[in-house]
């Protein structure tokens, strides 16, 4: 990335600026779940990082705000990120927590529906309202679903889609970004909004747990959104961004003698297979048919494949906890549109939750050493793990 942008939550908040010195991962930083030879289970792991994360709660606001970024210090996308946790780990929250951070939430929600400060203040709506939704979803506490409803009206409005004056032939056509303004397309000068495919997984996620219909406009916006990042890409995988080209991670855009290219990599692949899905689209259709021979080939579950340099930045091992957690949720979707014999990892359960139990660190939580994407945090990569072994194991 060349410029400094706000920094995507659920892409591991992709961080802009790189780390300082590079730590490999060496099986973690403590024994972890595993006691000797005896391997704690993944749903006694879930659960001690829900009561790890509960500890981190503020007292005095009832959000979870990072002592390791300002950017994140205010707590409105960790609050929700690490609720949604919680709500899918098994293990039952506080009620005394559960209310003073459904009071926080309350108090940074706008009249429109979305978490956000207001005021051209850097933060993630998009993201923190599409998680709002998955938690409340899950928690169902008192007056959850006149919420839901806010957030999903809001999330539905903000896809840069026809009412915001977004055509078809624009790049940007049926994604989602970070949110806030401003969202309408300019009618003078390049759009400077930049829509990617975290983003509009996310909320596509959410707008499902909200009730949205599957035969949703959005839907069909989003799809197309979708495939555009797959012809931007090769072989069948998917790119971050179709905007700013400068935004993909796996290395500078090039050409193939008929149209510009950007190499494809394994955390934007399984992204978009994920919102194929969740577009309507089947197992044996061609772009999903075509997404899961490009993770076939780049098979590593270590670490995302498709990035062009070994070098710093290491962007493939500062995303393994956002790739866990992405890979899952498409594998899950996968399963459930009837594609269980085309998964290109069979054991895929089993290999991923392995993965992320061997980090787990003495105190319940996790951290990646690797910083690029702010998974140094544990307030980032504890939610991520909890969420993954959900989907592994539920």
């Amino acid at each position: 990335m060349q410029s400094r942008r706000p920094l995507s939550l659920l892409a591991c908040l992709v961080a802009a600026a790189l780390a300082g010195g590079l730590v490999l991962f060496q099986g973690g930083s403590g024994p972890g779940p595993s006691r000797g030879k005896e391997r704690v289970s993944p749903e006694a792991a879930a659960r001690a990082g829900a009561r790890a994360l509960e500890r981190k709660v503020s007292h005095e606001d009832g959000g979870w705000h990072s002592e390791t970024y300002g950017i994140l210090r205010p707590g409105r996308a960790l609050t929700p990120f690490a609720l949604h946790a919680i709500a899918r780990s098994g293990r039952t929250i506080d009620p005394g927590v559960l209310a003073r951070a459904i009071a926080f939430l309350d108090g940074k929600t706008t009249e429109a529906g979305a978490i956000a400060a207001g005021g051209g203040v850097l933060d993630y709506p998009n993201y923190a309202t599409a998680l709002a939704v998955l938690a409340l979803v899950d928690l169902r506490c008192r007056g959850w679903e006149s919420r839901v409803r806010r957030m999903v009206d809001y999330l539905l409005a903000d896809q840069l889609a026809d009412p915001l004056g977004w055509t078809p032939a624009d790049a940007a056509y049926g994604g989602w970004g970070f949110g806030g303004s401003p969202r309408s397309r300019p009618t003078v000068g390049p759009p400077t909004v930049n829509p990617d495919l975290s983003v509009t997984a996310l909320v596509l996620s959410a707008l499902g747990a909200g009730g949205v219909a599957r035969d949703h406009p959005a839907r069909g916006r989003a799809l197309a959104f979708a495939l555009r990042c797959q012809e931007l890409g090769s072989n069948g995988g998917f790119i971050f961004n179709p905007v700013d080209l400068s935004n993909n991670k796996a290395g500078p855009p090039g050409a193939d003698g008929v149209r510009v290219r950007v190499l494809p990599y394994a955390t934007a692949t399984t992204d978009g297979l994920y919102v194929l899905l969740a577009c309507g689209l089947g197992p044996r259709d061609s772009p999903v048919a075509a997404a899961i021979r490009w993770l076939g080939a780049h098979p590593s579950l270590d670490a995302p494949e498709g990035f062009e340099a070994p070098g710093p930045p290491r962007w493939d091992l500062g995303l393994r906890f956002y790739y866990w957690w992405s890979a899952a949720r498409a594998m899950r979707a996968l399963e459930a549109a009837g594609g269980r014999a085309l998964l290109p990892w069979p054991d895929w359960r089993e290999q991923i939750s392995r993965r992320v139990l061997d980090l787990a660190r003495p105190d319940g939580t996790w951290s990646n050493p690797v910083a690029l994407s702010r998974e140094d945090d544990p307030l980032v990569a504890t939610p991520f793990a909890i969420l993954t072994l959900d989907l592994c194991h539920k």
